[in-house]
């Protein structure tokens, strides 16, 4: 009894409370986002932060997220005059995409992936110009770094950490024309080289051991591309490219 008592008294005053001109609420009443779409939406801003980190111009076109090349190259095969084997040459078009754009702890990481070419057209790596400009290609403070593959956790784990070996730099964050050279364990001679071209700034790898492999790429104005892959022995072998 006592508790209904006080159940009514309750009642009682909430009536009275509520007795008088109702005021309209002078801001509408808002629903309170849950945490799910909070989340989402923080997410959603860091995501956009990331895309603002800066790249230098020099190779910028390469983390642009989406950014699609058509390019058309050209394979010569040709051999030295005591071997005298004919020359031949191929040709065919392709696209390139920077198909993703990250971060990986300071570092910008961007995957260029390029369609197979078409026909029986094979080239010296099995995959548009040498896998050129294919790979992922990673942007630090320090500048500019490429793996032909994508990168295994273990890779990944060393971008995070800032691991990259300064000798395998490609361009340097503000460029400058500078040569690098690494003896590895397996004979091969690597030398690393970036130079200045006419609106353009132009990338070059070669490993030397009797023989001479290696690729080249070279960003202009407006992120145009054109580079080759080479392997200089017996037989010589260049495929060369350029977008349109």
């Amino acid at each position: 009894m006592q508790r209904l008592l006080a159940s009514n008294h309750i009642a009682l005053a909430l009536v009275v409370a509520a007795c008088g001109r109702p005021r309209a609420p002078e801001h509408p009443p808002t629903a309170r986002p849950d945490r799910a779409s909070t989340t989402a939406a923080v997410r959603a801003e860091g995501e956009a932060a990331e895309d603002e980190l800066d790249v230098p111009a020099a190779y910028r076109a390469l983390f642009e997220r989406d950014r699609t090349w058509l390019i058309t190259a050209t394979d010569v095969v040709s051999s030295a005059p005591s071997i005298g084997s004919p020359t031949t040459s191929a040709s065919w078009t392709f696209a390139c995409r920077v198909a993703s754009v990250e971060t990986v702890g300071l570092a910008r990481v961007a995957s260029v992936t390029c369609d197979e070419p078409a026909g029986d057209v094979a080239t010296p790596h099995g995959r548009g110009p040498g896998d050129a400009p294919a790979g992922v290609w990673i942007a630090t403070a320090d500048g500019l770094w490429r793996h032909p593959h994508p990168l295994s956790p273990s890779g990944r784990a060393r971008v995070e950490r800032g691991e990259l070996p300064a000798d395998e730099r490609l361009i340097s964050r503000e460029p400058i024309a500078e040569v690098r050279t690494v003896q590895r364990g397996d004979g091969f001679d690597v030398y690393t080289m970036s130079t200045p071209g006419e609106a353009q700034w132009c990338m070059q790898v070669e490993a030397t051991a009797g023989h001479t492999i290696g690729w080249s790429l070279c960003l202009g104005p407006e992120g145009a591309l054109r580079g080759s892959a080479f392997d200089h022995g017996g037989t010589s072998r260049v495929t060369s490219f350029t977008s349109e």
